[in-house]
């Protein structure tokens, strides 16, 4: 997945790459033998990006078994929709700062490296 992200996650990859909002995430970080979209060691949050087939029963009852068993390993998760960051990327950026267990401010830091093209391109 790494090598083949989806547009969505492309764009949240600029955000969150290179400590853009002062905190260090990786990519597909494993937790058991499940794999987290994005994680902050820093924040114990894990971000997970939702497409539509995330929306079907049998893909729900699987994410919460998933979550039941990351959030042992004392994380947060944060379950972003694809449809979330196209429509509403200052929210989303918003709602990610707002989950750190640290405050945290952008306080003048731009995260915008670009992430503005990327989701006029999709």
């Amino acid at each position: 997945m790494r090598k083949n992200p989806t547009k969505t996650e492309e764009i949240i990859w600029e955000i969150l790459r290179g400590k853009n909002l002062g905190v260090k995430f990786r990519r597909q970080h494993p937790f058991g033998r499940y794999i987290a979209d994005f994680y902050s060691d820093e924040q114990k949050l894990v971000i997970e990006i939702d497409g539509g087939i995330h929306e079907s029963a049998k893909q729900k009852e699987y994410d919460e078994i998933r979550d039941e068993i990351i959030q042992k390993y004392s994380v947060k998760i944060l379950r972003i929709k694809n449809e979330e960051i196209k429509n509403d990327l200052e929210n989303v950026i918003q709602k990610i700062i707002s989950s750190f267990s640290t405050p945290f401010s952008l306080g003048g830091k731009g995260w915008d490296r670009g992430t503005s093209s990327l989701l006029s391109s999709s």
